[in-house]
């Protein structure tokens, strides 16, 4: 069972971040083939238990080269009126030997961040989310 402890020296100001890689997803890399698609880009995430899905930002998608697969409207960080997001089917790398694959992520703009990347309850369900603030630490655990 893969499982992640961070401890940061000031939790409740950075919050929980980790470090990770977004790619293509594995459905993407099958139709065009490994050499045709970009290779995954490092990130930094914030679990966010308050987005209901994943969010990465149009920096990272263009990185990606990412074909949207469709669109949504909702709020965003830094919106007040929904806003019509675009959708990609992911991978998200949380070690080398751990992804949660083919997740459907939206896209939106994340100003003024130090992160690239939401991480939202459509992961967090897949798994046990512990944020420790006495000892300034955090783990997620994946079945």
């Amino acid at each position: 069972m893969p499982s992640f402890e961070i401890s940061l020296p000031d939790l409740q100001t950075s919050g929980p971040i980790l470090q990770g890689f977004v790619g293509p997803s594995r459905e993407l890399i099958a139709t065009f083939g490994s050499e045709a698609v970009v290779a995954p880009v490092p990130m930094s995430a914030l679990v966010d238990s308050g987005a209901a899905i994943t969010v990465i930002t149009p920096e990272t998608a263009a990185l990606l080269r990412l074909s949207s697969v469709g669109a949504v409207s909702l709020h965003t960080p830094t919106t007040v009126e929904p806003v019509l997001c675009r959708q990609f089917h992911v991978n998200v790398y949380f070690s080398p030997s751990f992804v949660v694959e083919n997740i459907l992520v939206v896209e939106a703009a994340l100003t003024g961040q130090a992160f690239q990347c939401l991480i939202g309850r459509d992961i967090l369900s897949r798994g046990v989310f512990t944020y420790d603030g006495v000892h300034s630490r955090f783990s997620l655990t994946f079945g």
